[in-house]
């Protein structure tokens, strides 16, 4: 009998979707260099990014080396790493432990709700500084204008709250 672990079908689309949109894709792995390799050229990830044979506390070390780090784990042994990336990702069917210790988890099987997570974070951030750049604009206009008696400081009162729900 042979037993092996199935790659996903979306895993290749969504490495090269993360790789194209100029991310760094790595696999730290404990398993047998053998079995981390082969899926790792399956998927379209570069040799030098593959990591095998890492315990949980190794993974994390090499977590630590880098910024903006983003982790995807199911198992207890991803707990300490997941809490130790920038943002913890646990998938479906992910182990009690690492539920806790990650900041997202993923409903949907698959690494696609991953590049989808990472778009909808992407657009989140240029609707939170467009908003701060308009409420910013606004209530500076109206703090001028009530300073140089444009209007009456109750006016400008008032804009204020407004500006917050337009925002």
């Amino acid at each position: 009998f042979k037993v092996e672990d199935c790659i996903r079908d979306d895993s290749k689309e969504a490495v090269a979707q993360l790789t194209q949109a100029g991310l760094s894709v790595h696999i730290l792995s404990g398993d047998n260099p053998a079995i981390v390799s082969s899926t790792a050229s399956q998927v379209g990830i570069l040799s030098e990014n593959t990591y095998f044979s890492l315990s949980p506390e190794m993974k994390s070390q090499e977590v630590s080396k880098h910024t903006n780090t983003l982790m995807i784990g199911d198992g207890a042994n991803d707990a300490i790493v997941l809490s130790e990336a920038d943002v913890g990702v646990a998938v479906l069917g992910a182990m009690d432990i690492s539920l806790r210790a990650a900041e997202v988890y993923l409903t949907t099987p698959g690494l696609n709700p991953v590049v989808t997570l990472l778009t909808l974070s992407k657009e989140t951030m240029k609707v939170i500084r467009r908003n701060l750049f308009l409420s910013l604009s606004y209530n500076s206009l109206s703090v001028a204008a009530a300073f140089m008696g444009l209007i009456s400081p109750l006016v400008a009162a008032i804009i204020m709250p407004l500006s917050s729900l337009t925002v």
